[in-house]
């Protein structure tokens, strides 16, 4: 088997499985948003009557708070160094900037199957 060939074949599995994965992930979002409706609209019904938990036969299901920090972004960063330097703008800019400009770089290298028709 030439190398022509081997690799004609393996671009036709690609795009096969390709499609494969991309109805199996349409059948998953159609579950998962009906899952995500239903959570929702139980969490809100349990908080409304004052529940914290539903004992079921294998199982339960419980409402649980949490308090946590936002992300760490350009925004939270500049705020941060605002306070930092006593709302000295210039100050906080500048440092932002630094920051910003040695923040480390990262290269991948990936193929994307685009525009693929599917022949019958």
């Amino acid at each position: 088997m030439s190398n022509t060939d081997e690799l004609s074949q393996s671009v036709s599995k690609l795009v096969e499985l390709n499609r494969q994965i991309k109805e199996a992930r349409s059948d998953i979002k159609i579950l998962a948003d009906a899952e995500k409706a239903l959570k929702s609209q139980i969490k809100k019904l349990m908080i409304d009557n004052g529940l914290d938990v539903i004992n079921l036969k294998k199982g339960k299901i419980t409402v649980k708070k949490s308090v946590r920090k936002g992300g760490l972004n350009k925004n939270s960063i500049k705020e941060g160094l605002g306070v930092f330097f006593s709302g000295n703008e210039q100050q906080a800019e500048s440092a932002l900037k630094t920051i910003l400009d040695n923040i480390p770089t990262k290269e991948t290298s990936t193929i994307a199957l685009t525009g693929v028709k599917e022949t019958n």
